[in-house]
């Protein structure tokens, strides 16, 4: 795996996570090498993991439970079997702003 697109994805998840808790998104920063240092065995490892056996469209049922269990290990609300094997993730901030995720983990910023 090349180890510049797994940096770009421990960033992404770095980036969502952060962004989500955050209670002032004006002064959120990029993160470190050190912090995308620091997941990124276990980012590699759930990539390999995901890919060792992958699942049809629309039959991810494994894919589905494996991040739903690590989402809920971050401390987001979640829902699954959403369309059939979608999950949804929410993390209660109070007053921040709201973000969502969508498949590709790119973070969208709620109008609520």
């Amino acid at each position: 795996m090349n180890r510049s697109i797994l940096t770009l994805i421990c960033g992404c998840v770095l980036l969502v996570a952060r962004t989500a808790a955050q209670t002032n998104p004006a002064a959120w920063t990029t993160p470190s090498a050190e912090q995308v240092n620091a997941i990124y065995p276990e980012v590699e490892s759930l990539y390999f993991d995901l890919h060792r056996s992958p699942e049809l469209a629309m039959h991810e049922q494994q894919t589905a439970a494996k991040l739903a269990e690590r989402m809920k290990a971050l401390g987001y609300e979640m829902t699954t079997g959403v369309g059939g094997t979608g999950i949804v993730a929410v993390l209660r901030t109070g007053t921040a702003p709201r973000y969502s995720c969508a498949p590709t983990w790119t973070p969208y910023r709620s109008k609520k």
